[in-house]
């Protein structure tokens, strides 16, 4: 349904979508396959995937620019499955811009609108409100080579929301921007979602875009969608070993059960033995003495201490710097390596024995590594 109420002093005016058991197929390949997901009114879901994980094949079929094999979309109670793209009347900004060369800034936003039979003065009082929004005023007249690449990206957004759409799609958007840019457009694109209180389906395949715009996250691989949740619950509870080591980087030790209990697990990783929360267990089926499982840990999550019978020991094999911290990957007894993420830098060097405390309550447990 469309939506006009506030929600944390945000004006609501995004409409909810719906996809029931979608299915795209090309031959015998199957590109997306089976997706069930809801996306509430004014909701930024970022579909999040690796290259071919049928992220942008969905967001096309929500454009229309694809058409389903099967399944059902729904906006606000309206079925969209096969209606074409120019009358679902949604928002869409692409990777590339796609602007029209001949035509002006102020020309190029105006463009929806004179599809729609708007009168001049509606026109021009909309182009003149949106090039605000973007914070454009004083480009209209230009041409599209005579913008940088994040203006150009900003006339797409404005073109893509100046006839005020329920919901708008970006594929990619920021891709072809440098990190800098990207990062002070992702500032914007979230104060536009605050501000418009629209319904933004956005596809990227970079986890800190995702974590940094996104009110869910809907992680995508072969085609299905695997895990669906805000950022901090997903990077902090993966309930899959691909999910804790696409989003984000994490560590992966062999261990295995050596005691269970109605409460929690007791791992033994590296001759550790590690008390669990039974929560933390992601893994099919219940839990056996004796099964060999991976743990999963955060950089962050690894603790330097003094050493003792509950501390991994290993050596420093590289140190990386990168500002706000830094990684040490550290070599532990059999081969395997880690890396250890502390704020600032200068703690450790190359060749020190180290010894790491495993947190049991911040690690998770998967049955086998991802791929």
């Amino acid at each position: 349904m469309l939506a006009s109420n506030r929600t944390e002093g945000r004006a609501i005016r995004g409409a909810d979508l719906s996809i029931t058991n979608l299915y795209k197929r090309y031959g015998k390949v199957e590109a997306v396959r089976g997706i069930d997901c809801e996306i509430k009114p004014g909701e930024f879901m970022s579909l999040l995937g690796p290259s071919g994980s049928g992220k942008t094949t969905l967001l096309m079929m929500l454009a229309g620019f694809e058409t389903a094999t099967s399944g059902a979309i729904t906006m606000a109670g309206r079925d969209l499955t096969h209606v074409p793209p120019n009358k679902r009347g949604i928002g869409m900004v692409f990777q590339r811009y796609a602007l029209f060369p001949h035509l002006t800034v102020a020309q190029n936003i105006a463009f929806p609108l004179k599809m729609r039979g708007l009168a001049k003065d509606d026109i021009r009082s909309k182009v003149a409100r949106t090039l605000a929004m973007v914070r454009l005023e004083s480009y209209g007249d230009r041409l599209p080579q005579q913008l940088s690449g994040g203006q150009q990206q900003r006339v797409a957004v404005a073109r893509a929301i100046v006839f005020e759409p329920p919901v708008l799609l970006m594929d990619e958007p920021l891709g072809a921007l440098d990190k800098k840019l990207r990062e002070d457009l992702q500032i914007e694109i979230k104060r536009l979602h605050r501000d418009l209180g629209l319904t933004i389906v956005y596809v990227t395949h970079d986890q800190e875009e995702a974590l940094t715009l996104s009110d869910r996250i809907a992680v995508m691989n072969h085609g299905r969608i695997i895990q669906v949740g805000d950022p901090r619950s997903l990077y902090a509870t993966p309930q899959s070993s691909f999910v804790a080591n696409f989003l984000g980087k994490t560590n992966f030790l062999p261990g295995t059960v050596s005691a269970t209990s109605e409460d929690s697990l007791t791992i033994n990783v590296q001759s550790v033995m590690l008390s669990v929360p039974r929560a933390r267990y992601m893994a099919p089926g219940n839990a056996e003495i004796g099964q060999a499982v991976e743990i999963s840990v955060r950089p962050e999550n690894l603790h330097v201490v003094q050493g003792g019978p509950d501390a991994l020991h290993g050596i420093v094999e590289g140190v990386v710097f990168v500002g706000a911290y830094t990684t040490y990957t550290v070599r532990l007894p059999d081969g395997v390596r880690v890396d250890v993420q502390l704020a600032g830098r200068d703690y450790l060097a190359e060749g020190e024995a180290v010894s790491l405390r495993l947190p049991g309550e911040l690690v998770t447990i998967f049955s086998e590594r991802a791929e």
